[in-house]
C-alpha cells in the first residue's frame, strides 16, 4: 500500500502538470471587432471627438460586408445614395455613396489600429475630381491630459489642413466647370 500511494500520486501529478502544459494554458482572448473592442470610449484628434458605439449600425443603410447574393443599393438615379459601415477586427469604416444631379461621389472615414493599439484614421473622398485622401490622423483618448491633447492637435493640424485644401480645390473645380457651362 505504501508503494501504491506514491506511485498513484506521481501519476496524478504527472497528469495534472502535463494537462497544464498542453491543454490548460489560457488561450489568447478572442479578438473582437473594432466597435466592440473600443465600445463607449471617446477619442480625439485634437479637433474632433469620436465615441465608438456598437449601435452605430442603426444609423446607416448598409452594413458591409454583404452576403454573396446581396446587392448594394443603386445610385443610378439623381439624388440617390446610401450610407454604409464596416466593422472588422482592427478596423472600422463608415461613409456614404451618393449620386447628385451632376456626378457620383463617395466619402468615408476609416479608423484602424496598429500593432501597439494606437488608433489612426484616414479620410477618403471620390467625387468630381480624382480620388484623394488624408494622410493618417492619430487619435488619443479624450480623457488624456491636456498636454497630450495639445501635442496631438499640433501633430494632426498639417494633415487636416492639407486634406481641407484638397476638398477646397475640388469645390473650386466644380464651381468653375458648372458656372462656365451655364
Amino acid at each position: 500500500m505504501k508503494r501504491i500511494v506514491p506511485s498513484l500520486l506521481a501519476i496524478l501529478l504527472f497528469i495534472a502538470f502535463s494537462n497544464n502544459i498542453t491543454g490548460s494554458i489560457p488561450q489568447a482572448k478572442k479578438e473582437e471587432n473594432f466597435l466592440t473592442k473600443y465600445r463607449n470610449t471617446t477619442w480625439t484628434n485634437g479637433f474632433r471627438n469620436y465615441t465608438f458605439v456598437e449601435n452605430y449600425s442603426k444609423r446607416v443603410d448598409v452594413i458591409l460586408p454583404l452576403c454573396d447574393t446581396c446587392t448594394l443599393p443603386t445610385t443610378e438615379c439623381n439624388m440617390c445614395g446610401y450610407t454604409w459601415m464596416s466593422n472588422k477586427i482592427g478596423e472600422f469604416s463608415f461613409g456614404s455613396n451618393y449620386q447628385n444631379d451632376f456626378f457620383y461621389e463617395e466619402s468615408y472615414t476609416r479608423f484602424y489600429e496598429d500593432t501597439n493599439n494606437t488608433i489612426y484614421s484616414v479620410e477618403v473622398r471620390k467625387g468630381y475630381t480624382k480620388e484623394y485622401k488624408s494622410d493618417k490622423i492619430k487619435w488619443i483618448l479624450s480623457s488624456s491630459d491636456s498636454s497630450a491633447i495639445h501635442d496631438i492637435k499640433v501633430r494632426n493640424k498639417p494633415v487636416l489642413d492639407a486634406y481641407q485644401r484638397k476638398k477646397d480645390r475640388e469645390q473650386e473645380v466644380i464651381e468653375k466647370d458648372f458656372l462656365n457651362n451655364k
